[in-house]
């Protein structure tokens, strides 16, 4: 049953989560999920009715975000305080109000590289240790541990929705396997929009090999 509500839980915080709140007049929040802008300004709503109603009596819901060598954050998924920055104090209006809506606490477990690695969640998830409920991978260490089996698929998380409009659907599209989606990209995932890997290749050699 525990590990039930785990689950159960987790799905429902991922998916508030993925659903990045943005709004440039604070006095817009509606305090229902739902953001309304003033005039002239740009309006970003943010709804999930969908998700049910709950209670988790204060549970403590653990993100293991990675972080480099020296400690420093490479992506963050709470906000300690208001700074007057857009994306910080959205994260941080999202992150009370799910919190304040759920009856739970946000906390992030920052543990740095070569700490914090790939055989470390291995043997966290193969041993059973209780020790995280969300985890930030790299993606080739995300792969590598969905083909191993130590991943949910993000498609099996009962209130967690792709289809959503802040959901990055080609990308996750093609990022499925066998038919299984084990991780998604959202609005949530700021370094889809910060960062951009370009790959070249000879379209002549491509061809005369046929690859």
């Amino acid at each position: 049953m525990l590990k039930l509500k785990s689950i159960v839980c987790a799905s429902v915080v991922f998916s508030m989560l993925t659903a990045i709140l943005v709004s440039c007049d604070k006095s817009g929040d509606t305090g229902t999920g739902q953001t309304s802008a003033g005039d002239g300004v740009d309006e970003f709503s943010y709804k999930a009715d969908y998700l049910p109603a709950a209670d988790y009596g204060g549970y403590e819901f653990r993100i293991a975000a990675y972080a480099e060598e020296d400690g420093t954050l490479r992506t963050s998924a709470d906000k300690d305080s208001e700074i007057g920055e857009v994306v910080n104090d959205a994260l941080y209006n999202r992150n009370r109000l799910i919190e304040s809506r759920y009856n739970i606490k946000i906390r992030e477990i920052t543990m740095a590289n070569g700490t914090f690695s790939l055989d470390y969640f291995t043997k966290s998830v193969r041993s059973g240790m209780d020790e995280f409920d969300l985890c930030q991978l790299v993606i080739s260490q995300a792969f590598s541990a969905a083909l191993d089996g130590l991943i949910t698929p993000v498609s099996d998380l009962p209130y967690v929705d792709t289809t959503q409009p802040w959901y990055a659907r080609k990308l996750n599209d093609a990022l499925s396997m066998g038919g299984k989606l084990y991780f998604a990209y959202s609005d949530e995932c700021l370094n889809m929009f910060e960062q951009a890997n370009v790959v070249c290749f000879n379209k002549n050699m491509a061809r005369n090999f046929d690859l």
